[in-house]
């Protein structure tokens, strides 16, 4: 063909329709379609129709006589009021999900069964055993954390050693063997309970490598060497963890952040932790850029970290703390950090928090004698006897014992006047003999207004600077989203009960 028989609609003979390219016209079939042939012989664009389709499938607009020839100038794009909106979800990340409810039905292990079937010879598999038992292989799940997926070789167990294997039943207290020692583990009755807090008596005795608190932070090292420096300011810190508001911890070593991070959790039982805390984060995270960026921290966010990058990154956060201790202390030199971190020095910085609930200088003391290794004072103080033989180091365990249980009683104290008020709102007695089986049983809605005449009518245990700081604390309390999480925990068991009830009536 010469360069004089060309046309210039020649290019539309291998030009394919749209529709068989994109995914919102793909609806459109080719025999629904019409094609016409010019006078001089090229063919023009084809022409689709509307397809006859049942009612319920509801078929987009589309524009007629659109090619790639034509779609090179405009084409329309999939945010076009033309095409169909699709929307991408949003990531799944902590701070958006559901309290976490306990799982009653029990997951299949299809990655078990899977192993299961991979033959392994049996001479294989007892001279793999002579080195291992076997490989697991471990998968995150959002409800449960970290679940056993499967292990390979199938390890044959005898009927003892399977009876170790069972489920385990909330609130029980297991005997383990570990190399020659046993090990007593407690299990929580549900995720928000603060375990296994021993009295003055039995602490004394207490030794954390032997009796392991299933949903307790770790106790060594004694986490009372991890806030040295900020010691007198953990009534502020537990305030702000209260109140959801974001915080960012410094530590040396990725266990000493995850250590600090689960212990300030700790503290917060039995209310539910409704923000996002990381132990341990890094810059390689894949929520890095979501979490830390220069948009205002989100609420109840707590991040563990120990590169100095987050400290020139999260310049903007109102609340830091530091671990460790200082060191070199002079006037002259710039004190450097033993055990502490590279970022800023170990302390407690805030730029917005002004504390609303005294602190209790009784137990101040005790702790700043304990890690000034004053034995006669701490001695006497912590565990109610006169000897001042007790060990340096029991004593800061006996001293972190002390505090943790000091915060599990004052957050106690504050959740008191909202369940006192919880209780008014709980159907009576003749309301659920006048309801029918088919309608359900729920707790009435929750009135701030009321709640506030029930707080000033009984008041509360704690120590607050004034009426108007109690009044000032509980309006943000009432606006956190753990608030919300603890009264929809409250709501479902008020509604278990009295479905049972009215099962049973």
């Amino acid at each position: 063909m010469g360069r004089e028989d060309l046309w210039l609609d020649s290019l539309l003979e291998e030009e394919a329709d749209i529709s068989e390219q994109s995914p919102y016209l793909g609806i459109i079939s080719t025999p629904a379609s019409s094609s016409t042939v010019s006078t001089n012989g090229s063919i023009t664009t084809p022409i689709p129709t509307r397809p006859s389709l049942q009612e319920a499938f509801n078929v987009p607009h589309i524009q007629p006589r659109l090619s790639q020839k034509k779609s090179l100038g405009h084409l329309a794009s999939p945010t076009s009021p033309v095409l169909p909106r699709f929307t991408r979800p949003t990531p799944l990340v902590r701070s958006q999900t559901l309290p976490r409810v306990i799982q009653i039905e029990h997951k299949p292990r299809r990655r078990q069964a899977e192993l299961d079937q991979l033959a392994l010879a049996p001479e294989m598999a007892e001279k793999i055993r002579r080195w291992i038992i076997g490989i697991a292989i471990v998968n995150f799940d959002v409800d449960d954390g970290p679940v056993i997926d499967g292990i390979y070789p199938s390890s044959i167990l005898m009927p003892a050693e399977a009876e170790n294997l069972r489920d385990p039943i909330p609130g029980e207290t297991l005997e383990l063997g570990f190399l020659g020692s046993v090990i007593r583990l407690i299990l929580p009755l549900n995720i928000n309970e603060q375990q296994f807090i021993p009295s003055t008596s039995a602490a004394r005795k207490y030794d954390p490598r032997e009796q392991i608190a299933a949903s307790s932070p770790p106790m060594i090292p004694y986490p009372l060497l991890l806030f040295e420096e900020a010691v007198t300011q953990l009534w502020s810190i537990w305030e702000c963890l209260v109140l959801c508001e974001p915080l960012l911890v410094f530590g040396t070593s990725p266990a000493q952040t995850s250590q600090a991070v689960w212990w300030l959790r700790d503290l917060m039982r039995p209310i539910p932790f409704a923000g996002d805390f990381r132990p341990y984060f890094t810059m390689q995270d894949g929520d890095q850029s979501m979490l830390v960026n220069r948009l205002p921290p989100k609420p109840g966010i707590l991040l563990g970290v120990t590169n100095p990058f987050f400290e020139k990154s999260c310049a903007h956060w109102h609340h830091i703390l530091s671990l460790g201790r200082r060191r070199n202390r002079t006037p002259t030199t710039q004190p450097s950090a033993a055990g502490g971190p590279a970022g800023p020095m170990p302390g407690w910085k805030s730029k917005t928090h002004k504390r609303y609930i005294s602190k209790d200088r009784t137990l101040l003391k005790q702790l700043e004698s304990a890690l000034h290794g004053d034995a006669k004072q701490s001695t006497s103080r912590l565990s109610g006897a006169h000897s001042t033989t007790t060990d340096a180091k029991h004593l800061e365990l006996l001293a972190s014992l002390a505090l943790r249980q000091h915060f599990h009683s004052r957050t106690t104290e504050l959740i008191t006047p909202l369940a006192r008020y919880l209780n008014t709102l709980i159907p009576t007695p003749i309301e659920v003999a006048r309801t029918s089986t088919h309608s359900p049983l729920r707790l009435k809605p929750f009135n701030n207004v009321n709640f506030f005449a029930s707080l000033r009518a009984h008041g509360s245990t704690l120590p607050f600077r004034s009426t108007s700081r109690r009044t000032e604390f509980y309006e943000r309390l009432l606006k956190t989203p753990g608030f919300g999480l603890w009264l929809a925990q409250q709501g479902q068991i008020v509604e278990g009960v009295l479905k049972e009830k009215q099962t049973v009536e």
